[in-house]
């Protein structure tokens, strides 16, 4: 047996601030990586962000779409800065072909050149063969112009145009034919770009030859967009866009127009690639958006996941920071200790004391909302719950392939609740084939081969959950989860329960050690590959803080279990490369990045020791001690005299003064301590004593591996499952390296310095200690005992080879 290794700051080469934005904390972010590198987060609370790996700045997760379409004019295309009319049409002198007198003398046409003609009005055949039709020009001079190949016919009226050939569009009217749509969208700059969803469109009628005006395009303030793109169909057609132009946007401008939008259909209809979009894929059949398909992902959602190219949104949060006071009769509702957001509009709030939730129709202010419907009851300081619509429990959204801000909310599948109980998701694993929803105590596998709505199915697996999302992990093709019925493992068809050995922690009643299922939301998993451990990070009642300061390892090849306890609060844990070898790292509180199995000391490189010259409720002094502030973090231990066995993080420091959390004895003068050092202890389950009624030779014999410098560790004796180690009577000496003190008569002290100053001769890492004792079914004598070794690891981790408990029976069960 040997103490855990210690806790290391990690020491980086560079650092830099990603971003100075602040995001709500009362959830933490998840994120996810994306197949191009990019890290995508979100908290369920406000609208998530995007990071592309390379800058020192974010992005807010998706681009939304303008709120209206463009204004729309139509007017005949100019060609030379004039109005591209017909005033007149005759027969050609000598050919009879169609001769135009056009109004703008400096049209820049010349022979060979092709032209559309519409809009003329006439009689006989004249319309039906110019109208909507193109010709190649000859005999152009000044303003009049010949037509290849026709023979003219009828009479001229009145109007006509004509434009170039690709430019102008072609006569449709929106009340008869579906005329011409109109819309656009934002694009930032990024080298594989996201867009926007396109904008309503605007539909009008055209004439043959007109060009379209645009106004009313609304530049937006998302600093991450670069370009607007317009977009318009051909006639008569709804359902395919085409790119007609582009402009700069403005981050900080209103509206901007473009004017010069006269390319015709055929045109258009060479377009190619991100030129063209369309709005459903194959309408009526397939309806799957496409050019209304970039919806930023959800802001209610606390979890995202990347399975199969799809990106996977799911999990609410229910935020209750703070309190709320409310008026009778007023919309208005004020917080104290709350951090409200603007997309927590359309959610619903719950006041402590309101018998009904009501919907909130707007955020004024990170501590000021109105809601729909008036609260009834004026008071202040009451607690509330703040949660979306309460079908999103059971509800996830996915993206299209590889578009992680791509996420309509027809991308949605609901759980059916087929096991009697409607907890929420979680969680969700992607692992082989499967996606793996987790319930809070259910879990369910979803599975699809190109479109979760087309060919996607969910079937219920079993009744074994997660507490959230970070409680999961994979090692070797089997993944290690936890939940309130405790730890397990998950091999992709069934569940096994591996905590059985230490499940009196998951069980709400008892004594001793319990899981703190307030703080459960913050719980998570970890699996350490080169050590192949599982780390369970949980609190434990009484614990300080909201965040784990302990882990439950499970050691996958042995099958064995080792609580941890560490002097701060950890909310993360991850992996990095370190000298060509992976190493689990571990966020801490204070912004401290940790290495996990690093020295045999807390924080600090080497264990500080002393003795108390003075203290208070929340101090420890040593007058000539030199603290530094690298010891704030790190835990204080008191090893002996007064208050032994305390251990408390400190929270700051000067040069002979700790700060520290409420002692439960204050140390004195009698007290020594250590700074840094790792605290352990090992208990076994309770041995029975034989009811024989003779006085039994009961001994505990310890074999260690002796220390160089000054270590000790503390037998300690649980009788009849008492949650206190008996006090021994008497002071007592067992030869140079066993002892049982004045002060602090429960532990049976052992040496085990292998040169220890004062002693006759060195450790052999042998020692013994007995305890007998006689037991009758007659009698109320002890019947049954466990033992307990405890004591720090510092500038030596003690290495405990073997334990003998001699003279007791098989063990019965008990605290573990």
């Amino acid at each position: 047996m040997v103490p855990r290794k210690g806790i290391q700051p990690v020491t980086f080469d560079t650092t830099d601030t990603i971003s100075s934005s602040s995001f709500n904390v009362f959830q933490k972010l998840c994120f996810c990586k994306t197949r191009l590198g990019e890290i995508i987060a979100v908290n369920g609370v406000e609208r998530g962000f995007r990071w592309d790996g390379v800058s020192d700045t974010v992005d807010i997760l998706g681009i939304d779409a303008p709120a209206a379409g463009p204004t729309i004019a139509t007017a005949v295309t100019q060609t030379g800065g004039s109005d591209n009319n017909i005033t007149a049409i005759a027969a050609a002198s000598g050919t009879g072909t169609y001769k135009l007198t056009l109004s703008n003398a400096s049209h820049g046409l010349s022979n060979g050149d092709v032209i559309l003609v519409g809009n003329v009005v006439g009689t006989g055949a004249l319309p039906a063969a110019l109208n909507g039709k193109k010709f190649t020009l000859e005999n152009v001079s000044g303003a009049n112009v010949e037509l290849v190949d026709t023979t003219h016919s009828g009479t001229y009226t009145s109007g006509g145009t004509w434009t170039v050939d690709g430019e102008g569009a072609t006569k449709s009217d929106k009340d008869m034919d579906g005329g011409y749509s109109l819309a656009y969208r934002y694009k930032d700059g990024s080298s594989t770009p996201v867009y926007s969803s396109l904008s309503p469109a605007t539909v009008v009628s055209a004439n043959t030859n007109d060009k379209f005006s645009w106004s009313d395009i609304a530049y937006t303030s998302n600093a991450r967009v670069t370009t607007i793109e317009l977009f318009r169909t051909t006639a008569a057609v709804t359902n395919v866009f085409y790119k007609v132009g582009e402009i700069a946007n403005n981050a900080s401008g209103s509206t901007t127009t473009f004017a010069d939008d006269k390319l015709g259909d055929e045109a258009l209809l060479d377009k190619t690639g991100d030129d063209v979009t369309l709005i459903h894929a194959k309408p009526p059949q397939d309806l799957t958006l496409i050019g209304r398909r970039q919806v930023p992902p959800p802001t209610d959602m606390a979890y995202v996941v990347m399975f199969q190219d799809r990106y996977f949104y799911f999990g609410v949060v229910n935020y209750s920071s703070g309190t709320v006071t409310t008026t009778n009769g007023s919309k208005t509702i004020t917080g104290d200790g709350t951090s409200w957001t603007s997309d927590m509009v359309d959610r619903y709030i719950e006041v402590d004391g309101q018998k009904t939730s009501v919907k909130i129709t707007d955020v004024d202010n990170s501590s000021q909302i109105k809601v729909e419907t008036a609260p009834t009851v004026s008071a202040s300081s009451k607690t509330y719950v703040i949660y979306p619509e309460k079908s999103r429990r059971r509800q996830i959204l996915y993206s299209y392939i590889d578009e992680p801000e791509s996420v309509p909310e027809t991308n949605s599948i609901t759980l059916q609740e087929n096991a009697g109980d409607d907890d929420d998701i979680v969680g969700a694993m992607p692992y082989g084939p499967f996606l793996y929803i987790l319930g809070q105590r259910h879990k369910y596998a979803l599975s699809y081969s190109r479109n979760p709505a087309l060919d996607g199915s969910v079937r219920f697996l079993d009744d074994r959950g997660a507490f959230n999302q970070y409680c999961w992990d994979y090692f070797e093709n089997e993944a290690f989860l936890m939940d309130d019925s405790g730890c397990y493992l998950f091999d992709g068809k069934e569940s096994k329960t591996i905590s059985a050995p230490i499940q009196d922690i998951f069980r709400r009643e008892g004594s001793g050690d319990k899981i703190d299922y307030t703080k459960s939301r913050n719980f998570f998993v970890k699996v350490d590959r080169p050590q192949e451990k599982v780390y369970f990070f949980v609190s434990y009642k009484g614990d300080t803080g909201d965040y784990p300061t302990r882990s439950l390892v499970y050691n996958i090849r042995r099958q064995t279990w080792d609580p941890m306890h560490y002097p701060l609060q950890v909310s993360g844990a991850s992996s990095i490369e370190k000298d060509g070898e992976s190493r689990m790292i571990l966020g801490g509180e204070n912004e401290k990045v940790l290495l996990l199995d690093e020295g045999n000391t807390d924080i600090i490189t080497s264990e500080a020791t002393g003795t108390v010259t003075g203290a208070t409720g929340t101090t420890l002094t040593d007058s000539g001690a030199s603290f530094t502030s690298a010891m704030v973090g790190t835990s204080v231990y008191i090893t002996d005299g007064t208050g032994k066995g305390q251990r408390r993080t400190i929270t700051a420091q000067s040069s002979t003064q700790l700060t520290v959390a409420a002692w439960d004895t204050n140390p004195d003068t009698t007290s020594t301590y250590t700074v840094g050092a790792i605290e352990w202890n090992w208990r076994t389950t309770s041995f029975g004593m034989s009811a024989t009624g003779d006085r039994e030779d009961r001994q505990v014999e310890i074999k260690f591996n002796p220390t160089s410098s000054a270590k000790s560790m503390d037998l300690r004796f649980y009788y009849n499952n008492d949650t206190s180690p008996m006090t021994h009577e008497t002071s007592f000496g067992f030869g140079d390296a066993v002892e049982i003190k004045d002060t602090n008569k429960e532990d049976v002290v052992i040496h085990m310095e292998q040169d220890r100053s004062g002693a006759v001769g060195s450790s052999t890492g042998i020692e013994r200690y007995p305890f007998d004792g006689l037991y009758t079914h007659h009698s109320t004598n002890d019947h049954q005992v466990a033992i307990e070794l405890r004591g720090t690891a510092g500038a030596q981790a003690p290495e405990i080879q073997r334990v003998d408990v001699q003279g007791v029976d098989p063990p019965q069960g008990g605290t573990g």
